[in-house]
């Protein structure tokens, strides 16, 4: 210990100034390196997730689609109904013929989706003749009595071969059909409708022409 202090003493001078020296590199070095730690960018942690959509297998797609006709559906009153028959003729001055026996049975939704597949683009009146050819059809005795074997017996409708059927109706298209549910028949009483500029079917020319609404002939 003696030795230590009378090294202290014998060097003191000399430890002095290398002392002060250091404190003051000290006092520079330390606040930069804080300031440098404080400024530094922020990184923000992104997590890993993987975005890749999930393949869903054959029966997952139909039951979402299932889902989702259900959900549509039911939002837009699918089967006949005399309330909504009575206010479509009040507004359309229609007089339903509620006598008619699969009025009731009408699939609403499947009816729009043929008009909306068939007809879009045309007049209003149009879409109602296109549904009302379709009802025209249950009660004749050349065709099924139903509206969905009418619709897809095969090669019947070429929107339903090329998947048009299954885009989603719109209002209009809706509208036209509770209102051909209801009885309005623009078409005259038709069993056929075809657009002369796009159909191929030579036998089509055949049929006597009932009426002509927008680019559609009606025939019997």
């Amino acid at each position: 210990m003696l030795k230590v202090y009378y090294l202290f003493i014998n060097n003191w001078q000399r430890l002095i100034p290398a002392t002060v020296s250091l404190i003051l590199l000290l006092s520079i070095v330390l606040p930069n390196s804080d300031s440098r730690k404080n400024t530094a960018p922020k990184m923000n942690k992104v997590p890993v997730e993987s975005t890749a959509p999930q393949a869903l297998s054959t029966a997952e797609k139909k039951e979402l689609f299932k889902k989702k006709e259900v959900k549509e559906e039911a939002l837009v009153t699918p089967k006949f109904s005399p309330t909504v028959a009575s206010s479509e003729k009040a507004a359309s001055g229609v007089t339903p013929k509620e006598n008619r026996k699969w009025q009731s049975q009408v699939n609403l939704y499947l009816l729009a989706r043929v008009i909306h597949a068939e007809a879009r683009g045309e007049p209003f009146t149009g879409k109602v003749a296109v549904g009302a050819v379709l009802l025209n059809r249950i009660s004749h005795q050349r065709f099924p009595n139903s509206l969905e074997s009418i619709i897809f017996k095969p090669g019947e409708f070429c929107t339903v071969r090329d998947g048009q059927i299954w885009l989603t109706p719109d209002a209009e298209a809706i509208r036209a059909a509770r209102l051909a549910v209801a009885g309005w028949d623009p078409s005259g009483g038709a069993l056929y409708f075809y657009n002369p500029a796009q159909t191929t079917s030579k036998w089509i020319w055949s049929r006597p022409v009932v009426n002509k609404i927008g680019r559609h002939v009606f025939a019997a």
